[in-house]
This record gives C-alpha cells, sequence and structure tokens, in this order.
C-alpha cells in the first residue's frame, strides 16, 4: 500500500502519563511548510495509568490543529508498539518519538526534506542532549556513558552514516522500506526492545543492520536535534548496569548483522575466544582498580558488557552461523554501490 506525501509522528509510550506533556508540547510547536501534510499517532503499549487520555487531553489544550489520535497495542513491547505505529502510519515517512522526547522546532521539516533529498536512505537521525532537572548533579560517570542513555552526537558532520545504526530515540525513517522489510521480506526482529519496566536492547540498531542489508543507508543530520528527559533515577550505577548487560547480550545478534552488512564471513569459535579474553582482563584490571571508584565503575561496566556477551555467545554456539547464513538468504540487496 503506497502512503501519501507527508510524515507521521508515532510516540510509543508505557506509562508514560507523567512524562508525555512536554513531548507532546514540542510536536505541537513544529514548524513546518503550509503544504506538509503530517499527523501524530500515540500508541498505547497497555498502559495502566490513563496514557491515552491524558495525552488526548493534553494536545487538545494545544489547540492545533494538527491529525492526533491514540491507538491501543495491547502486546507489550517497544517493537510491537512501534510495528503498530508503523502499521497505522498514513503518510510516507515516520519519526518514532519516544515518550520522554522533546524534538526541535524543524524536526519534522527536516526528516521530511532529507527523505525528498536522498532517496537511498531509510533512516535519519541526530543529536541528543541532556534535559536534567536543574538541581540535579550527574554522577561523575555521566559523560563517559551518556551516550547509552541516547545522548550526545551521533556523527561528525551531515552524511551518509556508514556501517552503524541510528538511535531509536526521535529516529525518522521511510515507511516504504520498512514495509519493504517486515511485509514483503518477511523479516521477524530477533531483538524487541523494551517490555513494560525490563530492560532489553539492540531492536533499533537491528533495524538498522537489515534496512542497510536490503541496499538501504542510513543518514546523519545535525540539524535534527532532541532532548532526553530522563528521569533521575535511572542515573545511578545500577541501572547502567542493567544498560549493559543488555547491549552486551544483544550484542551478539547485531554482531551477526555487523557481519553480514560488511560482508565479512561468521566465526563463533573467534568471537568466542577473543570475548573470553576480554573478559579475563576487564576481570583482572577491575581487581587492580577497585579501590579507585571512579576508574573502578568503567572497567566493572565494560566488564558486565563483556560477561553478558560471553553468556550469550555460549547460548548461540549452534545457531550463531547458521543464523548468518538464514540471513544471508532472506535479507537481499536492493540497491547497489
Amino acid at each position: 500500500m503506497a502512503n501519501r506525501k507527508g510524515v507521521s509522528v508515532v510516540i510509543c509510550s508505557y506509562n508514560g502519563s507523567s512524562r508525555i506533556a512536554p513531548t507532546l508540547h514540542h510536536i505541537a510547536r513544529q514548524e513546518v511548510q503550509p503544504n506538509l501534510a503530517w499527523e501524530v499517532i500515540l500508541i498505547d503499549n497497555n498502559s495502566k495509568d490513563d496514557t491515552g487520555r491524558k495525552a488526548l487531553a493534553l494536545w487538545e489544550s494545544e489547540g492545533k490543529n494538527i491529525p492526533f489520535r491514540v491507538v491501543w497495542e495491547a502486546e507489550p513491547g517497544l517493537s510491537f508498539a512501534k510495528m503498530r505505529g508503523l502499521q497505522e502510519a498514513q503518510f510516507s515517512y515516520l519519526i518514532y518519538v519516544d515518550d520522554d522526547n522533546s524534538i526541535s522546532s524543524n524536526y519534522v521539516q527536516t526528516v521530511h526534506q532529507i527523505f525528498e533529498e536522498w532517496e537511498d536512505v531509510a533512516v535519519c537521525g541526530g543529536d541528543g542532549e541532556d534535559a536534567l532537572p536543574a538541581h540535579f548533579v550527574p554522577p561523575h560517570w555521566w559523560n563517559t556513558f551518556k551516550a547509552d542513555y541516547a545522548v550526545g552526537k551521533q556523527g561528525t558532520k551531515e552524511g551518509y552514516k556508514i556501517n552503524g545504526f541510528i538511535w531509536g530515540a526521535a529516529s525518522g525513517f521511510r515507511v516504504s522500506a520498512l514495509r519493504e522489510l517486515y511485509f514483503e521480506v518477511g523479516h521477524q526482529p530477533f531483538l524487541t526492545g523494551r517490555i513494560g519496566n525490563k530492560l532489553t536492547a539492540g531492536e533499533d540498531a537491528e533495524v538498522c543492520f537489515c534496512l542497510q542489508r536490503l541496499g538501504y543507508r542510513l543518514y546523519y543530520s545535525p540539524k535534527l536535534q532532541f532532548k532526553h528527559h530522563i528521569p533521575i533515577d535511572r542515573i545511578n550505577e545500577a541501572y547502567l548496569m542493567k544498560l549493559k548487560k543488555g547491549f552486551g547480550a544483544a550484542s551478539v545478534i547485531l554482531s551477526i548483522y555487523s557481519d553480514l552488512v560488511q560482508g565479512k564471513q561468521p566465526n563463533w569459535e573467534k568471537s568466542y575466544r577473543s570475548c573470553r579474553k576480554t573478559v579475563f582482563q576487564k576481570t583482572w584490571k577491575y581487581l587492580v582498580v577497585y579501590f579507585s571508584p571512579q576508574k573502578r565503575l568503567t572497567v566493572k561496566a565494560n566488564l558486565i558488557y563483556a560477561q553478558s556477551r560471553l553468556k550469550t555467545l555460549r547460548q548461540f554456539k549452534k545457531n550463531y552461523e547458521p543464523m548468518y547464513y538464514q540471513l544471508k538468504e532472506s535479507l537481499n540487496p536492493k540497491y547497489v554501490g
């Protein structure tokens, strides 16, 4: 099904009633050309706190004549919410906005411009800035690990982003490319993203690698700016370690995709030996720096990541290389060069 020219802004939210107001306010303040058609869809991912009803009231209070609707998705998991958003989108381009993101006023117009100008681009994104309470002093490790919270720059200059991925937060997509991946190719994601309060990782990167394998490209633009209103109860050591554990586990699947995109052959044995060596080195280093709190946390985070990756590699011993060849067969490039 061909979509009309325009932009669908999709907000995926689970129990987001307490944080959705700034997100909606900044979407309502978009500066778009009069001839650009766009809409806003909130996917209520099985919330228990009246997220949908509050969002409708907040949008009405903004007084904007932009189509807005709430769609219920009962299946928990960010990837299921995003899929529902894709199915509901009426326009040719789509922006996934997290319920704690505030996008800059040019966001919708800029995403539209990028996709209109670059026909081989399927995903675009920009830079995230932390929006922390004025009274909150972030921990000493914040600048080192803030990228794990989708904060910072995703590139050095505007243009194609090679063999990588775009953060899921405030990411733009070409709807026809996503529908090709899911409805024509029939790809089933291995990584599902956050499920309720459970931390999982990698679903945004998986989509990016799949689309690159199909021949599409990623695009970075510093014109795309968003703020991430991170709850301060997530900026602590325990939460960071949960993030690292999830990233480490997801890295095994993403390594398979990365090898596929780069044309490398899979080698479970080599990956396992390398990771086992890393775990040994990080464990030893952790003991050495144990009495230095600042160094210890950095080493611990990297160790948690490596341990989680090693554990997942063990679980994928029999399926690692077969999965590579299965994906190679099912994901056939569309564009060349």
